[in-house]
């Protein structure tokens, strides 16, 4: 079965990081910038931690950055099988795409059409590496990042999300195993 998930996009390095000039949340080395049209699809609101710049929401595209689709997956056999690109909702539920957005198979991650923005990209273990180790380490960095609210969580232990992330648990897609 292909790994399927929530995905998130950092700001390309080629983008020029600036300091918000209209903030939601701000503290030391984080700052949350006012939405920042990145497609046609969607508007994305930034999350600045230390050095890099996050999508504070989850990517929810239906195209490749070229403008090919995505296509939607709803039949889990067809889905268990599939060697290309792919989406579905979170649960398989069109009303969790508010949310949630969309969740991706890794055909369609790491496809070479690129699925994120303009001016985004899908980020690599070492960056994800740079952002735990910023915000202290494995041991502490899920809580810093996750959202405080029980409810989308079913074992909450350690959520302050000091980070400004408020990271969402949407991981399944109800499609298989």
């Amino acid at each position: 079965m292909v790994p399927t998930g929530k995905t998130t996009a950092m700001k390309s390095s080629a983008e020029k990081v600036s300091k918000p000039t209209a903030s939601k949340k701000s503290s030391a080395n984080l700052s949350v910038k006012t939405a920042n049209k990145v497609s046609t699809e969607a508007v994305y609101e930034e999350v600045k931690i230390g050095n890099q710049v996050w999508m504070a929401k989850n990517l929810d595209v239906a195209h490749y950055r070229n403008g090919d689709i995505i296509p939607q997956v709803t039949d889990p056999t067809q889905w268990g099988n599939l060697t290309t690109g792919a989406w579905c909702w979170y649960n398989n539920d069109s009303s969790n795409g508010a949310l949630y957005g969309r969740l991706y198979n890794w055909y369609a991650v790491a496809d070479s059409r690129k699925i994120c923005p303009v001016g985004w990209h899908v980020p690599t273990n070492a960056e994800a590496s740079t952002l735990c180790n910023y915000l202290g380490g494995a041991s502490v960095a899920g809580g810093m990042l996750k959202s405080t609210s029980g409810q989308y969580w079913n074992q909450n232990t350690g959520a302050t999300n000091a980070s400004g992330f408020s990271f969402l648990g949407a991981g399944s897609n109800g499609l298989g195993p």
